[in-house]
Parts: structure tokens; sequence; C-alpha cells
């Protein structure tokens, strides 16, 4: 089983998630969600687990859309003029009313904005075609793009990153201002206050890295 997304359940349990759906790490055991029997027969591509008016919800995007997850409630996210299946998610950086969730989905990239009559969707960037969205704990967002490497600052501006090497993963944590990200070059780079640098990796002789 390949698994394509990992996260904290409200209760503190470790998530895995996959082309045949979500899993509880019991005891180093993995033991299917009953999440599973809700969603149906999808493929999860990306979870998150975020705070909504003080309540704990899980997110998970899905090959049929959407949803998010709490105290037994599953809900599809509905969203209007956007895609929503397959989609990478972030959560952070406010939108319009507070925190929102960093959607890409499809080809488009947008946040998600919780209003008293359902979720908006706010465009967030047209000129690349996005891959994948990271955020971290400076209100940052990092957008992964086919032939470029994109970074919002907290202050709403957009800058483009030059690489010599295309982004091919990229890794944040909300909580972290710290960035990782790797090129198709096979190189390590760390992103830290608007800073970015190459990691040198120095392996010990007669030893193995691990």
């Amino acid at each position: 089983e390949m698994f394509s997304a990992m996260a904290l359940a409200p209760g503190g349990e470790v998530l895995l998630a996959g082309a045949k759906g979500v899993f509880v790490v019991v005891d180093d055991i993995l033991v299917p969600s009953p999440l599973n029997a809700k969603l149906g027969e999808v493929a999860i591509t990306d979870m998150l687990l975020a705070k909504d008016s003080e309540r704990p919800w899980l997110w998970l995007a899905t090959t049929n859309g959407i949803f998010r997850w709490s105290e037994g409630l599953l809900e599809k996210v509905m969203v209007s003029g956007f895609s929503t299946e397959s989609a990478r998610l972030a959560w952070g950086p406010p939108v319009r009313h507070g925190p929102g969730v960093w959607v890409v989905a499809g080809g488009d990239f947008y946040a998600l904005d919780s209003t008293t009559s359902g979720w908006r969707a706010w465009e967030g960037f047209r000129e690349c075609s996005p891959l994948d969205v990271g955020v971290n704990s400076e209100n940052g967002v990092w957008l992964q793009c086919q032939k470029s490497l994109r970074y919002r600052k907290a202050d709403g501006s957009w800058h483009e990153v030059l690489m010599d090497s295309p982004v091919v993963a990229l890794y944040t944590h909300p909580q972290s201002r710290s960035s990782w990200l790797v090129t198709e070059d096979n190189r390590i780079w760390h992103a830290h206050d608007d800073q970015l640098w190459p990691v040198e990796l120095e392996l010990p002789t007669g030893g193995m890295a691990v």
C-alpha cells in the first residue's frame, strides 16, 4: 500500500491515506477507518487537521472532491467555479474572515473562506500551472508550478523564486518557519526568513546514512 497523505486525527491518532482509503495506526498495525464506508471507493490525495471555531476538523482531498469530518459528521465541501478533485491542501494564512484552506486541484489554485452562507473560493494565482501548495508559520504560501516556483508573503504580494532546476517536491508545516524543497537535479533546498540556500549532504565514511 502506497500512502499519499498523513495526518493526526482530532483524538491524536495517526492517520495514513492513499488509493485504498484512510487507515488508523493502532499498536503499529494499520486498521481501516470507519470513514471509508462514508466516503465510498475513493482515493485520498491529501489530508490535514485544522480548527474552525475551536472545533477540530479533518480535511480530506479525494478523487470525488473535498470533505471534512468532525465528531462523527462528514461534510462535502461544495465549491463553485473551481475543481475539487484530487486536490492538494494547506491550512493557515488568512483569506477574508480568518484562516483559510489553500487548494490546488485540476489546474486551479484558490483559497476557501468560511462564510455564513457556505464556502467561498477566492482565486489565488493564474500565472502558472499549479502542482502543489504549502504554508509556513509566517503566513507565507509556497506554490509549486510545472515550470516555476512562487511565494506569497503575509502581505499578499507574490514573488517568483528563480531556480536552476524545477521543484519536484515541497515540504512545509504551518507551525514551522522553515520549508524544504527538492529539485529535479536531486538537490535539497532550505527556505527560511525569505532566504533560500542548498543543503550540502556529507555522508560519514564507513557507515550508512539513515
